[in-house]
């Protein structure tokens, strides 16, 4: 569900807003969590639903946008290794997560204690605090133009006339001919009535 509301939104909102506002809902309601698991523990419908509304805003805000990111972010020539970096760092990270969320709960008491469980909340809500102060710092604002006129520029930087973009060449020309000089031809008549084709540039 946050997925689908996020990819509707994501055009609007732009995905660093939409990030910032995903994180930020998901640690107030983790920490609220966290904070009357005593409460909720017993009521397992309160407690499935805000736990579930907890994955849902990671998925509309960081789940949506994050792959935004990193494709629009990039320079041109280097989108597929930024998008592979950023996803091998997440692999890891889930990694990471598995292993180290037991001992986490171990640490605090164990699966059947609240100190335990309460823990995981804590320190997921702090950890999209921590996301959200470095997508706030650290990531632009960008909108769904904006990778056109980057790669525009990466172009023109580069020698290439980005004007003749989406221009159709006439027929039986093609992109690369629009870019020659134009090329004339003169004819020179020598004494020997020898014709030379002579070119101009």
């Amino acid at each position: 569900m946050g997925s689908v509301l996020g990819a509707f939104l994501v055009d609007e909102h732009g995905p660093k807003n939409l990030m910032i506002v995903g994180l930020l809902l998901q640690a107030i309601i983790g920490f609220g969590i966290g904070a009357i698991h005593g409460a909720v523990v017993n009521h397992i419908t309160v407690y499935a639903i805000g736990y579930g509304v907890v994955l849902s805003l990671g998925e509309f805000g960081p789940g949506n946008c994050i792959g935004v990111l990193t494709a629009k972010t990039a320079p041109l020539a280097v989108h597929e290794q930024f998008y592979d970096s950023a996803s091998i760092i997440g692999k890891v990270g889930a990694f990471i997560g598995i292993w180290a969320f037991p001992q986490i709960i171990d640490t605090f008491g164990s699966s059947s204690t609240a100190e335990g469980i309460t823990a995981l909340f804590y320190i997921g809500g702090g950890l999209a605090v921590v996301s959200t102060l470095m997508t706030f710092c650290l990531v632009k604002p960008i909108m769904h133009s904006d990778m056109k006129a980057e790669n525009q520029a990466y172009l023109k930087k580069n020698g290439f006339d980005a004007s003749i973009i989406g221009v159709r060449p006439k027929v039986g020309s093609s992109i690369g001919d629009r870019q020659r000089p134009e090329v004339r031809t003169a004819e020179v008549q020598t004494e020997e009535d020898d014709v030379v084709i002579c070119v101009l540039q």
